[in-house]
């Protein structure tokens, strides 16, 4: 994945991670994505990112949906201020075959850097608005590359294009405002509400740890809520920590921390999350929860109301 729970000074080395989804129905087409950060995002970036997919994900006066074939010029802003402009021009493809696969909306969210932290549980002091600047940077600067095909269809790709996760534009007037566009999977998702697994954020905010946080969003996608699913509790390690080698006694220590952490989101309401030691399977199933307003959401769009947001920029 492309989040994980790091040690302190440990955020140097980049990673990459790697999906696909199919678009477009009976006239398929295969998106292959490889998703690229200078510097490892941790915990603390991924709720960032979910806090802001929640604001995006719920109507109020903190989002903006610009509607590609209602207002194209603002469409096409929104557009060019995610768009990576790194990308090999011989390797782009025709603008309507990208434009087949643009979402037919994309999602900008206005919210204050104080209201980013209370929403992924810290206060908002001066220290833990800097956290939160910092992740929003990190955020902005990771890009995708997506790569078309026929799915089924021998040859080569139809072409490539590239995007950024999301931009994010600091604003200094009044409060330190936030103005941040999705990336078009995420915005697609949050128009939808559909295709989408959901975090319960406010689970999130009760789990302590970042292992624990880090699971649970990992075990929210793969758990069901009809039936308990069993899994290794080995084979949750590279979900929490990555793929990348580790000694035995720090592997013996995380193999401790994830106990820990399904001990933790056991004592979560409705959750099943238990550890056998005689075969070392964990059992799961989460409740049903099909997302919903937030009252951190609730409290951005009332202060966010008071003022006139500001038009897009890039």
């Amino acid at each position: 994945g492309l989040f994980r729970h790091i040690q302190h000074g440990t955020r140097a080395a980049g990673i990459q991670a790697a999906n696909f989804a199919i678009r477009n129905g009976d006239s398929a087409i295969r998106v292959d994505c490889v998703w690229k950060s200078e510097q490892v995002l941790d915990i603390t970036d991924q709720m960032v990112l979910y806090h802001l997919c929640q604001l995006a994900a719920t109507p109020g006066e903190h989002r903006r949906v610009v509607d590609k074939k209602r207002d194209p010029e603002e469409y096409a802003v929104a557009l060019s201020g995610i768009k990576n402009q790194c990308v090999n021009a011989a390797k782009s493809i025709p603008h309507s075959l990208e434009d087949s696969v643009t979402p037919s909306a994309l999602v900008t969210v206005f919210v204050t850097i104080p209201a980013l932290a209370r929403g992924i549980g810290m206060t908002a002091t001066g220290p833990n608005t800097q956290v939160v600047t910092h992740s929003l940077r990190r955020l902005a600067k990771v890009t995708c590359e997506v790569t078309l095909y026929h799915p089924g269809v021998r040859g080569g790709p139809l072409g490539t294009f590239s995007y950024c996760l999301l931009s994010a534009i600091r604003l200094e007037e009044g409060p330190i405002l936030a103005q941040v566009t999705l990336n078009p999977e995420l915005s697609a998702g949050c128009v939808s509400r559909s295709g989408v697994n959901w975090i319960n954020m406010r689970e999130q905010r009760l789990l302590q740890s970042k292992p624990a946080r880090r699971l649970h969003a990992w075990l929210s996608a793969w758990a069901f809520s009809g039936e308990v699913r069993k899994i290794k509790l080995e084979t949750l390690l590279p979900h929490v920590w990555g793929t990348e080698e580790c000694t035995a006694s720090a592997k013996k220590s995380r193999i401790r921390t994830l106990k820990e952490a399904v001990q933790a989101i056991a004592g979560l309401p409705g959750w099943v999350c238990l550890l056998n030691d005689a075969d070392r399977m964990v059992r799961v199933r989460k409740p049903r929860f099909v997302g919903s307003p937030d009252e951190d959401v609730v409290e951005s769009r009332a202060k966010l109301s008071q003022a006139s947001r500001p038009k897009l920029s890039h």
